[in-house]
C-alpha cells in the first residue's frame, strides 16, 4: 500500500453514493478481492496526499480482471451515477488502476452519424428515449414495444451519402421492419404518430439498427484456392446502400498446398492503409504446415490498430511445421486464444451474437444449416463470444415434494432457444408422510461438478419441520461460487422445528434474506425484471396467471428484484451473484397439475434465462475483439466448396454489412471522409 495515496477512491453500490461503500488507495486487478465486483453504480475520486507529485495519475476502471476489457478513465471528481450516458459502465467493473493516463476522462462513445428520438405517445409527447447506436432491445430504454412517434436528427458525424435507420418488430432485429432515411442535404424528418402512419407500426418497435451507408475498399486474402468466397463477395458490391469494392490477392504461392505460383503476392508488398475491411478467406492464413503471413503479422496487427476491421472465416489448426496453429496477426501473446481441429458442429448463438445483428440482418441465419471447421479456444474474456460450438447445459432437478409436475414440464425441454440441455432428476425427501419418496437419495452423494444448472422445484429445500439438503448446505455455496447457477422455485416458510425456514444453502449469513409465509398475491414487474428477458423471452408472461407462495424478505440490496407484491413490495423473484455464480428464484407454486400446467410458460423462460448466466467453455466458432481502434471478427465458416458456399452465402452478406457498420465508424479512410454540413429544413416523413 503506497504511503502517500496519489488518488483514493471509493466505490458505492447503488447510484447516487448509496449503498455498500470500498475505499481504495491501490491497484486492485479482481474486484472479488474487495467485495464488489461487478456492483458499481457511483464513484467517488479524490487527490491523495502524494497527487502532486504525479497530477496526471487517474483511475482506470476496466470490465474484467486483470485490467482487461473495455475501460473508462476518471479524474478526480463524484460520478453519481455510471449506468447513464456517457459512461455506460454500471455493474461491470472486475478491476481497478490506478496509473498516469493523458486519456480524455470517460470512454469515447465514437462516432455519432444520427440522433434518434423515439416517443411513447404521438406528436413527439410522452417518455423520451435516445438512440444514438444500434439497440437490440427497446425494452433496455424503457420503451419495449411502446413507440408511438418518432424524431430523426442529423448527428454530428453525418456520413456523406445519407443514413438509414431500420425499425423491427422484434427484438435482435427480426420480424417485420420500416426504414426512414435522412438524406445527404436533410436535416431532420419525423413520424406524429406510428399508428396512423401506413406501416402501422405504433407500439410494435422492439429494436433499431442505424445503418450509415459509405463506399468500402475489401481486400479478399486467399491461402487456399478452393475456397468459393471471393466469388460470392464479387456479387456483393452493392447491400443495404453500401458500395464494397473488391480486391481479390493470392498468398499462398505452393500450387502443390492449393496455392497460385503464377499471381501469388506478398501481402506485405500492398498498402493496407488503402482497405477499410481485410477479409480472410476459409484457410487464408495458412494450411497444412504453411503459414503464408510470416514476414506481414505486423502490419496486419497495425492495420486494426489504426482502425481497420478484419474477418476470418475458418481456419486450418495444423500450420506450423510440429502441426499447430500459428496466429500472431492476432495479439495472442496478451490474450491467448488458439485454433484446434474439429468437424463440423451445431452452433449456438449467445445473447451477444443475437443483439449483434450478424445473424439477422439483412438476412435471419440458421447457424446450423451452415458448415463449420476448425474452432477457437480461449478463456481470455476480453474477447466478445457471438457463436458456440453447442453445448449441452446440464441440469440437476432436485425434488422434495412428489405433489409439484415441475420436474415433469422441465424434462421435455431438451432444445429451447438454441440451447441444449440434459436433465437428470433426484428426489431428496425420503419420508413418504411428507410427500416424499422412500427411494430419495442424500444430495450430499451427487457430483456438483457434472453440472452447471441445479433446479429446486416447489419445495424441494426442505417442508414442514423437515430440511432435505442439510448435508450438502456448504457444497452448493461452493457450487455458484464457482461458477453454478442455483433456480429455486417456491418453498416452505416451516422448516426447522419451531423456528421457520431455513436456508444455509445460500449465504445469508453476508447477505440476510428469509422466506416467509404468503398466499397468491398480484404481481408488479420491476424495472430490473423487465430488462432480464425472465418475462419476456421466449414467451410473453402474463404473471397474474401464475400462482405464487411463500416469498422473499429482505433489505440486503445485493438482491436484485425480478418481481414484488403489489400489496407490500416484499420481493417474488430474486438473484444473488454469489462468487463467479448465480441464485435465481421467482416464487412459483407447481404443487398440482394446473398450477404447474400455468407455470410451464414462466418454467422454460426460466431455463432460457439460466442458460444465459451458465459460464460459457471455451469452445467457439464466433468471436469479435476490440483492438485498438480497430476489430477482428471470425466465425468458423467452411467454404471449400460451391455447396458449402452456397449455404454459407446469406451470412456472407450479413458480415459484409456488419463489418461496413464497424469500419465506418473507425476506418482512417471513413473518419477522413466525414463531413459536417449544417442543414436547416424538417421533413414529416
Amino acid at each position: 500500500m503506497p504511503i502517500a495515496p496519489r488518488i483514493i477512491v471509493e466505490v458505492f453500490r447503488d447510484p447516487n453514493f448509496n449503498g455498500k461503500k470500498v475505499t481504495i488507495v491501490e491497484s486492485v486487478s479482481d474486484t472479488n478481492l474487495i467485495g464488489c465486483n461487478d456492483m458499481i453504480s457511483s464513484i467517488k475520486i479524490y487527490r491523495g496526499p502524494g497527487f502532486d507529485a504525479a497530477p496526471n495519475f487517474k483511475a482506470i476502471f476496466y470490465e474484467h480482471a486483470n485490467y482487461t476489457g473495455r475501460r473508462i478513465v476518471l479524474s478526480p471528481g463524484y460520478y453519481p451515477n455510471i449506468h447513464e450516458v456517457p459512461y455506460n459502465f454500471g455493474d461491470i467493473i472486475s478491476s481497478i488502476q490506478f496509473a498516469p493516463s493523458l486519456v480524455v476522462t470517460g470512454p469515447d462513445y465514437g462516432v455519432v452519424p444520427l440522433i434518434i428520438e423515439l416517443y411513447q405517445d404521438r406528436d413527439l409527447q410522452g417518455i423520451k428515449g435516445v438512440v444514438l447506436k444500434d439497440i437490440s432491445n427497446t425494452r433496455d430504454i424503457g420503451l419495449d414495444r411502446s413507440i408511438s412517434s418518432i424524431k430523426l436528427i442529423r448527428g454530428p458525424n453525418f456520413p456523406p451519402t445519407g443514413c438509414k435507420v431500420v425499425f423491427f418488430e422484434q427484438p435482435n432485429f427480426e420480424g417485420a421492419g420500416f426504414t426512414m432515411s435522412l438524406g445527404r442535404l436533410e436535416f431532420q424528418k419525423y413520424i406524429l404518430d406510428l399508428h396512423s402512419h401506413p406501416q402501422r407500426f405504433g407500439d410494435i418497435i422492439s429494436s433499431v439498427k442505424i445503418t450509415p451507408t459509405g463506399i468500402f475498399n475489401v481486400l479478399v486474402v486467399v491461402g487456399d484456392t478452393r475456397t468459393v468466397e471471393p466469388a460470392i463477395l464479387s456479387g456483393f458490391t452493392n447491400v443495404e446502400g453500401n458500395t464494397f469494392r473488391f480486391r481479390t490477392v493470392t498468398i499462398n504461392p505452393n500450387p502443390s498446398n492449393y496455392g497460385d505460383s503464377a499471381n501469388a503476392i506478398n501481402l506485405g508488398s500492398l498498402d493496407l492503409s488503402d482497405y477499410d475491411i481485410i477479409w480472410f478467406t476459409w484457410n487464408g492464413p495458412g494450411h497444412d504446415k504453411e503459414y503464408f503471413l510470416e514476414t506481414t503479422e505486423a502490419s496486419v496487427r497495425d492495420f486494426v490498430t489504426a482502425g481497420g476491421t478484419l474477418w476470418a472465416s475458418a481456419m486450418d489448426d495444423n500450420i506450423n511445421a510440429n502441426g499447430t496453429w500459428r496466429g500472431n496477426w492476432l495479439p495472442v501473446e496478451t490474450h491467448s486464444i488458439r485454433v484446434v481441429g474439429s468437424e463440423d458442429a451445431n452452433v449456438t448463438i449467445t445473447p451477444a451474437g443475437q443483439a449483434s445483428g450478424l445473424f439477422s440482418w439483412p438476412n435471419k441465419i440458421d447457424p446450423n444449416v451452415l458448415i463449420t471447421d476448425d474452432h477457437w479456444v480461449t478463456d481470455d474474456p476480453i474477447y466478445r463470444i457471438l457463436g458456440t460450438r453447442r453445448a449441452v447445459i446440464r441440469v440437476l432437478v432436485v425434488v422434495g415434494d412428489t405433489r409439484t409436475l415441475e420436474h415433469e414440464i422441465i424434462r421435455t425441454n431438451t432444445v429451447l432457444s438454441g440451447n441444449n440441455f440434459a436433465f437428470d432428476v433426484v428426489m431428496v425427501n425420503p419420508n413418504p408422510d411428507n410427500f416424499g419418496d422412500p427411494n430419495a437419495i442424500k444430495l450430499s452423494s451427487i457430483d456438483f461438478t457434472q453440472y452447471d444448472v441445479i433446479w429446486f422445484t416447489w419445495n424441494a429445500p426442505g417442508h414442514d419441520r423437515e430440511y432435505f439438503i442439510a448435508d450438502a448446505d456448504v457444497l452448493i455455496k461452493n457450487f455458484v461460487a464457482r461458477g453454478g447457477v442455483v433456480w429455486a422455485s417456491a418453498m416452505d416458510d416451516n422448516i426447522l422445528e419451531g423456528r421457520g425456514w431455513r436456508g444455509t444453502w445460500m449465504p445469508i449469513d453476508v447477505n440476510p434474506i428469509r422466506v416467509v409465509k404468503s398466499k397468491d398475491t398480484g404481481i408488479l414487474i420491476t424495472a430490473y425484471g423487465n430488462t432480464s428477458g425472465l418475462f419476456s423471452a421466449p414467451n410473453r408472461i402474463n404473471v397474474e396467471s401464475i400462482a405464487t407462495d411463500h416469498h422473499w424478505v429482505t433489505a440486503d440490496k445485493a438482491y436484485q428484484r425480478f418481481a414484488i407484491r403489489r400489496d407490500n413490495n416484499d420481493a417474488v423473484g430474486i438473484q444473488l451473484r454469489w462468487g463467479a455464480g448465480y441464485y435465481v428464484s421467482f416464487a412459483v407454486d407447481t404443487r398440482d397439475a394446473e398450477r404447474s400446467e400455468a407455470a410451464s410458460p414462466l418454467i422454460q423462460n426460466a431455463l432460457n434465462y439460466v442458460a444465459s448466466l451458465v459460464k460459457l467453455r471455451g469452445e467457439y466458432v464466433s468471436f469479435q475483439l476490440k483492438w485498438g481502434r480497430g476489430h477482428y471478427v471470425t466465425f468458423a465458416l467452411d467454404t471449400r466448396d460451391p455447396a458449402r458456399g452456397q449455404v454459407a452465402k446469406p451470412l456472407l452478406q450479413n458480415a459484409l454489412c456488419y463489418l461496413a457498420g464497424l469500419a465506418w465508424q473507425t476506418s482512417p479512410r471513413q473518419l477522413h471522409g466525414l463531413r459536417r454540413q449544417v442543414m436547416t429544413h424538417s421533413i414529416e416523413y
